[in-house]
């Protein structure tokens, strides 16, 4: 194989390899931010609990301070 016949064959190579590289890579980004997306919704729905915990122990506990 003749270096020109060699270089040609790399570059053609390249292009592929380079393509893959980016999908993938767009897949990972992809990836990152849905999981980045659901751990904003997690905690989200996170702090909603707690809230509503705190206000339902909140409103079981004064009642009873106020008539103790």
């Amino acid at each position: 194989m003749k270096k020109e016949e060699f270089f040609e064959e790399w570059k053609g190579d390249w292009k592929e390899r380079k393509e893959e590289f980016h999908t993938n890579q767009a897949e990972l980004f992809r990836h990152i931010r849905d999981r980045k997306n659901l751990e904003i919704r997690l905690e989200r729905r996170m702090e909603k609990i707690m809230k509503e915990l705190s206000r339902s122990i909140s409103e079981e506990v004064y009642p009873i301070k106020a008539f103790g």
